[in-house]
C-alpha cells in the first residue's frame, strides 16, 4: 500500500472512512501535558536544568526528567511508581521524544541526587534570565516565607522536630523557604533545610544566599514579624536591599506603638483608603547600627473594632465555661485539679492574659469557688494595639498607602504559593527519605509551582481571570486518539473538538494545539 504523504486529500478522506471499522484506538491525555510542556519549552527549561545539574552526557536528561515530574505534579500529583502508571497515559512520550520503556523507578529516583543547593541555585538563576528575555519579568519586589512539610519516617540530620506549620508537632519536619516575585507570584529563590531551624535564625542566612546568587540584584525584600532582629536590619542595608518588614509587637518596637496609640487620630501623619477600609499612618524614625530607619505605624479603626468584640466575646464565652464548672465532683475535687482545668479553659478561649481566676475555699461553706476578675491594665494596654501593625523600612519617598499595598500583596502571594504546593501540587506525603532525594523531591514541586504561576501570568496578561487549577482543568478535557490502522505503518492521531473557551487558554500561552502537533510530525487525520 502506498505511504500516506503519496495520497491525495480526497484519498486520504475516503481511507479514512474505509479503516475506522479496522483501527485500534488509544487515547490518550493532552491539553493539559501539551500546554505546560509547551511553557518549559517557551522557558527552555530543559536545557537550563541540565547545564545546572551538570550531568554528563549519559544516560536520561536529568532536565528532561524533572521537567517531566514537575508536569506530573501539576497534573496528576502522585509517587514516582504513579508517575510509571500515568506518564504512557499522555503525549509526552512522542512530544518529549522519551518512550515509557527508556523510564523506570530507579531513573527517576537517581535523577533527583543531581539537586543539591548549588545546583538549585544555577537553575533559579538561569530560569529568572530566561523570565526577563521570554516574558519581560523583572522582579522590584520580593517576598520571603517558610513552611514545613511533616513526615512519617525517622528523623535525620534534614528531617527534625520543631515549630510545625502543620500542626504536627508530633512528626519530624522539614522546613521549606521561599523568595518569590510579587508583581507576577513567580518564584525566584527555594531552599529546603533543617526541620528545627527558626525563621529568625533562618531568614539572614536565605538573604546571604540571596545576594551571593543574584549579586547585581537587590529587590524590595518583603516578610513578617517573625524574623526580625537589630542585627538582620543592619546586615539588610549593609548589603543593599531595601526592605519592607513587619515588626513585632514587643520590645522597642511596642514602646513605638503604645506611644502613636496615645496620641489623638489627628496626630497622625497621612490617612488613605486600602479595599474600602480607612487607614491612618503615622512615621516615626529610629536610628540602627549607623542607619536610618523609618517605623510606620497603621491604625485601622474598623479592624479595632473588630478585634475588641472577638475578645469581649471569647471573654464571656470564657466565663460561662469557668462558672459552668461543677467543683469538687468528680475530676475536679482538688485544688490542683481544679487550676489545671481553669489553665486549659483559658488558653482554649486564649484569654489567659486577661482574666485572673483564683481557686478558692472560704471557711464558712468549706467547697471550692472560683473567683474571676477581669485583667483592666491588660485590657487597656491591649485596646491600644487594636486595629494597629507596623512597618519599618529604609527611608523612601514611596507613600505610605504604597507600602501597606505592597506588603499585602506580597505576604498573601506567598501564602498562597505554599497552599498551591501543599494542596494541588501535593508536596506531601513524600515517598523518599534520601536527604538529597528529599531536596530533589521539593525542588520538583518548585517548578511545578513555576510552571503554573507562569499560566496565570499569561492568562492575566491576556485579560482571562482564571486560577492556573481551573485552567488546567479545562484544557485537561482535550484528549487524543492514537489510532493504528490495518496495513498501514504509519500512526494517526485524531484530536478531540476544542470549545472556544478551552481555545481562548490555549492562545493566551501562545499555542496553537492542531498546528503544535502537526510541526511535531504527528499525522493528524483530515
Amino acid at each position: 500500500m502506498e505511504k500516506l504523504e503519496n495520497l491525495s486529500q480526497n484519498e486520504l478522506k475516503e481511507l479514512w472512512q474505509q479503516l475506522q471499522s479496522m483501527t485500534q484506538e488509544e487515547t490518550r491525555d493532552c491539553g493539559d501535558v501539551a500546554l505546560l510542556w509547551h511553557l518549559a519549552k517557551r522557558l527552555d527549561l530543559v536545557n537550563i536544568l541540565d547545564q545546572a545539574a551538570d550531568k554528563r552526557a549519559q544516560g536520561q536528561s536529568v532536565g528532561l526528567l524533572a521537567v517531566l515530574m514537575a508536569i506530573h505534579r501539576d497534573t496528576d500529583p502522585g509517587s514516582k511508581l504513579a508517575f510509571l502508571d500515568w506518564y504512557p497515559q499522555t503525549i509526552l512520550p512522542e512530544l518529549a521524544e522519551l518512550p515509557p520503556e527508556g523510564v523506570n523507578h530507579q531513573v527517576l529516583l537517581r535523577s533527583l541526587d543531581y539537586w543539591d543547593d548549588q545546583a538549585i541555585g544555577k537553575a533559579e538563576t538561569a530560569t529568572l534570565l530566561r523570565l526577563a528575555l521570554e516574558f519581560g519579568v523583572g522582579p522590584e519586589a520580593i517576598v520571603w516565607d517558610a513552611t514545613s512539610t511533616y513526615f512519617e519516617g525517622e528523623t535525620s540530620s534534614l528531617v527534625r522536630y520543631g515549630y510545625s506549620r502543620d500542626h504536627r508537632p508530633d512528626r519530624p519536619q522539614v522546613n521549606v523557604d521561599l523568595f518569590l516575585d510579587v508583581e507576577h507570584h513567580l518564584p525566584v529563590y527555594s531552599r529546603s533545610y533543617e526541620g528545627n531551624v527558626a525563621d529568625v535564625s533562618r531568614f539572614p542566612n536565605a538573604i546571604r544566599d540571596l545576594s551571593q546568587q543574584y549579586p547585581d540584584w537587590r529587590p524590595i525584600v518583603i516578610s513578617d514579624c517573625g524574623v526580625i532582629s537589630d542585627e538582620t536590619l543592619v546586615m539588610m542595608r549593609q548589603l543593599g536591599y531595601s526592605l519592607l518588614l513587619g515588626l513585632p509587637r514587643k520590645g522597642r518596637w511596642l514602646s513605638i506603638m503604645l506611644s502613636v496609640a496615645a496620641a489623638s487620630e489627628s496626630q497622625f501623619d497621612s490617612g488613605f483608603y486600602y479595599r474600602g477600609t480607612h487607614i491612618r499612618a503615622k512615621r516615626k524614625g529610629v536610628n540602627l547600627g549607623g542607619y536610618r530607619f523609618h517605623v510606620y505605624v497603621f491604625y485601622n479603626k474598623k479592624k479595632a473594632r473588630q478585634e475588641t468584640a472577638v475578645r469581649d466575646k471569647k471573654l464571656c464565652a470564657c466565663q460561662r465555661e469557668l462558672n459552668s464548672l461543677k467543683l469538687g465532683v468528680r475530676f475536679l475535687k482538688t485544688r490542683e485539679q481544679i487550676k489545671k482545668r481553669v489553665k486549659s479553659i483559658l488558653e482554649k478561649h486564649g484569654v489567659p492574659k486577661f482574666l485572673h481566676v483564683a481557686v478558692v475555699k472560704p471557711r464558712s461553706t468549706g467547697e471550692f469557688v472560683l473567683r474571676i476578675q477581669r485583667r483592666k491594665r491588660a485590657l487597656k494596654r491591649q485596646a491600644k494595639m487594636d486595629g494597629r501593625s507596623m512597618l519599618i523600612t529604609a527611608p523612601t519617598a514611596k507613600p505610605p498607602k504604597e507600602l501597606y499595598s505592597t506588603y499585602h500583596s506580597g505576604r498573601h502571594s506567598v501564602e498562597s504559593a505554599f497552599g498551591m504546593v501543599k494542596g494541588p501540587i501535593s508536596l506531601r506525603p513524600v515517598f523518599v527519605y534520601n536527604e538529597q532525594r528529599i531536596k530533589g523531591h521539593i525542588f520538583i514541586c518548585q517548578l511545578a509551582l513555576l510552571l503554573r504561576r507562569i499560566l496565570e501570568m499569561l492568562l492575566k496578561l491576556s485579560g482571562i481571570e482564571m486560577t492556573s487549577r481551573r485552567a488546567l482543568k479545562q484544557v485537561k478535557s482535550v484528549r487524543i486518539v492514537k489510532k493504528t490502522l490495518s496495513g498501514i505503518s504509519e500512526l494517526l492521531w485524531q484530536l478531540n473538538q476544542i470549545p472556544e473557551e478551552t481555545g481562548r487558554i490555549f492562545h493566551a500561552v501562545g499555542l496553537d494545539l492542531p498546528q503544535f502537533l502537526l510541526d511535531q510530525q504527528f499525522l493528524l487525520p483530515p
